[in-house]
């Protein structure tokens, strides 16, 4: 149940094992996602939702680290009666104790991302994610700004504006953002037009150096 797996002809004499993530066959394909897109956004009004659930995601999926797992951890610590969802892309993604893992595109990311109280990622969330009124989210980013960035970058790339503005439209759904510095504070608003609550608070995965263990670490 944690994977899928096919065998195929490798070369003229081989097999090989092709492994995918365990998607069920009603969430495989372009024309099941679709329908699942079409179905989150129908619920986008719905006032339902799981109170005190957390979806993280790192990156898109492929760890379970960064600022995401520091606030993981910090909640742990803390004794937290919150649930803690993990997006990962398979299960050959370890997710940290107490985290519970959610395939990336199946039907629970889906349903998630609508009634998860809490959305906390380090990069721009899915251009299909709609921020329902219920949920709070907050962006951690997970490098510093010694670099293009944001608008600079986008169109450095020869971004399309259309493209740009879809980036734009889902930062105004962040509800915070994290700032790593002090002289990080404004580029990082300027460069992501964002309109709200800026945390100047440093990065999440650094308070590790100012802990117990920092001697240690």
């Amino acid at each position: 149940a944690r994977f899928r797996g096919e065998v195929r002809l490798a070369g003229n004499d081989g097999l090989g094992l092709l492994v995918e993530p365990p998607l069920q066959d009603d969430e495989r394909g372009a024309r099941n996602q679709e329908n699942m897109r079409r179905q989150l956004e129908q619920r986008r009004h719905s006032r339902s939702f799981e109170p005190g659930a957390v979806l993280f995601r790192s990156y898109y999926g492929e760890i379970s680290g960064c600022n995401p797992r520091a606030i993981h951890d910090e909640l742990r610590r803390r004794n937290t009666d919150h649930k803690l969802y993990w997006t990962v892309r398979d299960h050959s993604v370890a997710v940290p104790d107490g985290g519970i893992p959610v395939v990336y595109e199946s039907a629970e990311w889906y349903r998630l991302l609508h009634d998860a109280e809490y959305y906390i990622d380090n990069m721009h969330q899915a251009i299909y994610h709609d921020k329902p009124a219920h949920q709070i989210q907050v962006q951690t980013l997970h490098g510093y700004p010694f670099k293009r960035m944001g608008r600079s970058h986008w169109r450095h790339q020869r971004r399309s504006m259309a493209h740009i503005e879809s980036y734009l439209q889902r930062a105004s759904d962040w509800d915070f953002l994290v700032s790593p510095a002090t002289y990080a504070t404004e580029p990082l608003r300027t460069e992501f037009g964002f309109p709200n609550e800026v945390l100047e608070i440093g990065y999440p995965r650094n308070d590790i150096f100012f802990g117990p263990d920092a001697d240690a670490i």
